[in-house]
């Protein structure tokens, strides 16, 4: 009878431990930090803009035009790869625009602790028309921190040259801008938990533990809730007038009414509530797809209504073959068909 009830008691235990295990949830949060620890993957990234009522008109500037076509849509597809030193990202870069559409392929190494880098783009052959016979026979320009540096010591003072290699090499921007980053984060997660706005969903028979499906939506009210408990916080408000006040001396931002480091909280939140009170309806809505403990997809839609009526933008993103992308090659700086854009900056004559 006892080794009955031994026997029964270990099977029992057993069955607690495993549908303990079943009953676990893997957390959003968990799984964004398991995304950071990735060391390589293939990624696809959307953005969708829906621009309401926008005026067709072409004037002087490309960008602005191609934007305002109404629809435009932007995706990027490569792979990224992180090294012991450095970090390597390749893609092709497609922009669309009512028909329109403007492809080319990128590629970007950065090293130094990211304050040094090296960017290649394609030349879109719908622009080597426009551009002349000199970039013809161009397969891509070429930009690097290295030449960049070069032309800021030839152009700028001693001093102003100091500024500018100081606020290169510090990576203080880096530290305020994670804080502040992670501040929103815990304001958000607090809101979310405290209004259970957050829902979660298995994947078929998958574990979910490491596999699940993570939604929730915000409102008008919610996104003024989350800005207010934000900027209430001094902590949290010193932190981002701190990363405002960098980007202004980096941008060298002179005019004092548009530095708005200088507002309070207060004074901040009703500039915030005003511009959001104006509109006359916010709905965004997020889903995160868990695989394996990673965020493999991410979908997010943001709808705004205003007096010119309903605008929208789509966000669509997802990773795969984690940490199995062996090599990424840089193209050759060096070739013939690269255009050196500092050098293209000089022959027209800034560099004095």
């Amino acid at each position: 009878m006892k080794k009955k009830l031994s026997l029964l008691s270990i099977i029992m235990c057993i069955m607690m431990i495993i549908l303990s295990g079943c009953g676990q949830k893997i957390k959003l949060s968990t799984a964004i930090l398991n995304n950071g620890k990735i060391s390589s993957c293939s990624y696809e990234f959307n953005v969708t803009m829906n621009i309401p009522n926008n005026p067709k008109k072409v004037g002087n500037n490309p960008a602005e035009n191609f934007i305002n076509q109404g629809n435009t849509s932007i995706n990027l597809k490569g792979d990224l790869k992180k090294e012991e030193q450095s970090q390597k990202v390749s893609g092709n870069l497609k922009l669309s625009s009512e028909g329109a559409a403007i492809e080319a392929p990128i590629f970007i190494n950065t090293y130094n602790k990211g304050k040094d880098f090296d960017f290649f783009v394609g030349v879109p052959g719908v622009l080597k028309k426009s551009l002349g016979e000199v970039f013809a026979n161009a397969d891509s320009f070429y930009l690097s921190s290295k030449d960049l540096d070069g032309l800021m010591k030839k152009n700028l003072s001693q001093e102003e040259y100091t500024k500018y290699n100081n606020t290169r090499n510090s990576n203080a921007d880096n530290k305020i801008g994670e804080q502040v980053g992670n501040d929103i984060i815990s304001v958000f997660n607090k809101y979310k938990d405290k209004k259970k706005l957050e829902k979660f969903e298995a994947i078929d028979k998958k574990d979910t533990s490491k596999n699940g499906v993570v939604t929730f939506t915000l409102s008008k009210d919610d996104v003024k809730n989350i800005v207010s408990e934000y900027l209430g916080n001094e902590k949290y408000f010193n932190n981002f007038k701190a990363l405002i006040q960098n980007s202004n001396s980096l941008k060298q931002i002179k005019d004092s009414q548009n530095d708005i480091s200088k507002l309070s909280s207060k004074e901040m939140l009703e500039r915030f509530n005003k511009s959001i009170d104006e509109l006359k309806n916010i709905n965004i809505s997020f889903k995160f797809t868990i695989e394996d403990g990673y965020v493999t997809k991410t979908n997010a839609i943001i709808e705004i209504e205003d007096n010119q009526g309903k605008g929208s933008i789509k966000i669509d993103s997802n990773i795969s073959n984690i940490n199995g992308i062996k090599e990424i090659t840089m193209p050759d700086k060096n070739s013939d068909k690269m255009i050196n854009v500092i050098k293209i900056l000089e022959s027209f004559g800034y560099n004095q």
